[in-house]
């Protein structure tokens, strides 16, 4: 069911629309919101288990921070051990993609080639 919206606010939510994409658009920023949602990391432990390289995780963590939603603590040791973690907006943040996760299905694309798709049907299926 389509929801009525006033004209005159459809620059206001494509803007907004816009700049969600500008953060989550690039490749691993879902990824990395989903770990730290599990709990606090250090840059190592991230990389290791996203299975991203260095400068990939480093821009994301860059990003996500400059939106607000990741924080990042260095403790002066040596050598210096860094933490991030969610903000309390940005785990609200994932909180709403956490329930995406639960409706959202991988289905087989059902077009003949062997390929996968998104699906939130119930049952999940696929209407190639």
């Amino acid at each position: 069911m389509p929801v009525e919206r006033d004209p005159s606010d459809m620059d206001d939510w494509q803007e907004t629309w816009h700049r969600v994409h500008d953060v989550l658009g690039h490749k691993w920023a879902f990824h990395v919101l989903r770990a730290l949602a599990d709990g606090d990391r250090g840059f190592n432990g991230l990389k290791d288990d996203l299975r991203v390289r260095s400068k990939a995780l480093s821009a994301r963590l860059s990003d996500l921070r400059c939106a607000g939603l990741v924080e990042r603590e260095v403790e002066a040791t040596t050598p210096p051990r860094t933490t991030y973690r969610l903000t309390e907006e940005g785990a609200e943040f994932v909180g709403a993609l956490l329930r995406i996760e639960e409706m959202a299905d991988v289905v087989p694309c059902g077009c003949g080639d062997d390929c996968e798709t998104l699906s939130v049907a119930d049952p999940p299926t696929c209407e190639c």
